[in-house]
């Protein structure tokens, strides 16, 4: 799985380092920046258009593409307890509702401190990303 988000937004950056820091002792996540070579590498060869102002996750043995509140719950069911079990609850709501919450949150992006730079990766983590 690569889940592919805007390095220079503060919601992403915390959310990808709010998923390092609950991964379980298994994680087949590997997380690239929207704007970098792998994301353009992979968007050509799976063929999609303009990527939707969201987090995504790409499930290559599948070829499925997750976005926004769907990224989201998917990432999270490959956390540890109890990020697994709220993933499956919230798997039960509507996707429009979620969707929902999800644009709700990425308005208040504000609030967030915005990086600087890149993401700046604990040296444990490097191996969870590619460019």
């Amino acid at each position: 799985m690569r889940v592919f988000y805007d390095g220079t937004c503060g919601v992403c950056h915390f959310c990808v380092r709010f998923a390092l820091k609950r991964k379980g002792k298994t994680f087949p996540v590997i997380f690239s920046p929207l704007h970098g070579k792998v994301f353009q590498k992979t968007q050509a060869a799976q063929g999609w258009g303009t990527p939707p102002d969201s987090l995504l996750l790409f499930d290559a043995s599948s070829g499925k593409l997750f976005v926004k509140s769907q990224a989201v719950l998917q990432l999270m069911m490959q956390l540890r307890s109890p990020w697994k079990g709220i993933a499956r609850f919230l798997q039960k709501w509507p996707s429009t509702l979620l969707d929902y919450i999800y644009d709700g949150v990425a308005r208040m992006r504000r609030l967030f401190k915005k990086p600087k730079g890149c993401l700046v990766i604990q040296k444990e983590w490097q191996r969870y990303f590619e460019e």
